[in-house]
């Protein structure tokens, strides 16, 4: 797990690298998930916008 965040500005993309080395699971209710988001805007909800990329 991990968070990243920047000050104002004006940002044109985003890059991440995700790898994947023999996921495992012990149980049929358990997942294993990969992801990555990318968010702009405020946490309030008037101007929030997202975008998330991976793997379950």
């Amino acid at each position: 797990h991990a968070i990243a965040y920047t000050g104002s500005g004006e940002f044109y993309g985003a890059k991440a690298t995700i790898n994947v080395w023999d996921p495992s699971i012990d149980g049929s209710n358990e997942f294993s998930l990969s992801q990555m988001w990318v968010l702009s805007g405020s946490f309030d909800g008037s101007d929030l916008n997202s975008i998330e990329a991976g793997w379950q």
